[in-house]
């Protein structure tokens, strides 16, 4: 019995640690971009997604992403800003190629005095 208790903390135990590793909505972090996630936390930027989709507001721009400035004191990965907003790293922007120029959809909310945004589709932008 006691193994078997062990046994299932121990598989359950990543799912705990880091659940922007679960799933692949726009609350799930972008893990495979170690670069944009630099000493900033999963769990962090996955809850602080999270918080914005559910309570931001409506979000569009177009235009080239510029590299973010430092990492917050919140820990929330958000390497982009976008008419300065910080644009956390999720799963969803992954797949872009953030150099070219793009239209983001989202959602928007502003914590602690700082503006992020959850990009919920993201295309070229059309010329």
């Amino acid at each position: 019995m006691k193994h078997l208790i062990l046994a299932s903390l121990f598989l359950s135990a990543p799912a705990l640690a880091c659940p922007g590793k679960a799933g692949g909505d726009a609350a799930t972090t972008a893990s495979s971009k170690a670069d944009w996630l630099g000493s900033n936390c999963g769990y962090a930027t996955a809850s602080m997604a999270q918080k914005v989709l559910t309570d931001g507001v409506d979000y569009a721009w177009s235009g080239v992403l510029a590299k973010a400035q430092g990492e917050l004191p919140s820990e929330v990965a958000a390497p982009f800003v976008a008419n300065g907003a910080r644009v956390v790293a999720n799963i969803v922007l992954q797949g872009a190629d953030v150099t070219q120029r793009l239209d983001l959809r989202g959602k928007e909310l502003t914590v602690d005095g700082v503006r992020y945004v959850v990009v919920t589709s993201v295309a070229p932008k059309a010329t």
